[in-house]
């Protein structure tokens, strides 16, 4: 049997109020051939992360450094991880126990293969009570990583917790870019993916994603307007470069940036579509039509997480 070493690496800023829980959920897996790696990225809360991150002892491997953003503790992870394979678990998340375990079952026989292994995701509150959060879930097993494209641009949200990713797949895709400080995780699997990586998904829930009013998502909204755009371009441009069967996924990517607000690169999209000489009057027209619902989703998300998670964007 398959049996590598995995290495669960945990990124923490200012998290003593849910990294033991991280911690000890990773502990409990099932997968004993595993490896803990706490990164605290350069917390500011009188040494409380520190403290409850050394108490582990020898049970974990601790890194400290200066405040950089997830990215920086994420890559500080990789560069030190002794694992074949790498799992991302932000430090206010939870594993199931059989996380690891099941995707490593998963790779049985496929372990050769250019793959990530995905696992689907749930969402609990403050106090690990489970949302009933909707999200787009994934029906088949093994994708292409054209065929996953088609499933983000179809509205599909691949969370990094959720994977499990061979360590090849850095050297070959190089580690996460710095610039970014809310779409450093997307933009890297789109580079995974453009390296020839495929997944392979199992549908069992082993993640437990905690919705709360302080995670990134919430509290950095302007960051992602700016993330958004940087590699929104770099994804019009690489779609653009590998082929006339991928030109399809651009026009999907662009009428999928209109609906989310990123018009900036929809109108992008569209002016590299005219090029190409693959679009019509009726795609101009669609593409405006989901402009003014994209106007208008801010608005319905903000109201959406104020009625049902009592959470306000700032």
């Amino acid at each position: 049997m398959y049996n590598p070493l995995v290495s669960i690496v945990i990124p923490v800023y200012n998290g003593s109020n849910y990294l033991a829980r991280a911690i000890d959920s990773a502990l409990a897996q099932t997968y004993q051939n595993i490896e803990i790696i706490v990164v605290n990225d350069g917390s500011t809360d009188n040494g409380e992360t520190e403290k409850l991150a050394l108490s582990y002892g020898d049970k974990i491997r601790y890194f400290y450094k200066e405040n950089g953003g997830v990215s920086t503790a994420l890559n500080l992870g990789i560069q030190n991880m002794r694992g074949e394979w790498f799992s991302w678990l932000s430090h206010d998340d939870l594993y199931t126990s059989e996380k690891i375990q099941k995707q490593i079952d998963t790779l049985q026989g496929n372990e050769q293969k250019k793959v990530l292994v995905l696992c689907d995701t749930s969402f609990i509150d403050e106090n690990n009570h489970p949302l009933t959060k909707k999200v787009r879930e994934l029906p088949g097993f093994e994708y292409t990583n054209a065929e996953m494209l088609h499933e983000i641009f179809s509205g599909y949200a691949i969370s990094g917790c959720a994977l499990l990713i061979p360590k090849v797949a850095f050297d070959e895709a190089g580690l996460f870019d710095l610039e970014l400080r809310y779409m450093q995780d997307l933009e890297m699997w789109y580079r995974i993916m453009f390296c020839g990586y495929g997944f392979i998904h199992n549908s069992d829930c082993c993640v437990l994603s905690r919705i709360h009013k302080m995670q990134t998502t919430v509290t950095g909204k302007l960051l992602g307007k700016k993330d958004s755009e940087i590699v929104g371009k770099y994804l019009v441009d690489k779609l653009l470069d590998i082929g006339n069967d991928q030109k399809c996924l651009l026009k999907k990517y662009m009428f999928r940036c209109m609906k989310m607000g990123n018009f900036k690169i929809g109108e992008y999209a569209i002016i590299k579509l005219k090029e190409s000489r693959i679009i019509n009057i009726f795609d101009i027209l669609k593409a405006k039509i989901i402009k003014g619902y994209g106007k208008l989703r801010p608005l319905l998300v903000e109201t959406y997480y104020r009625l049902f998670y009592k959470i306000k964007f700032k």
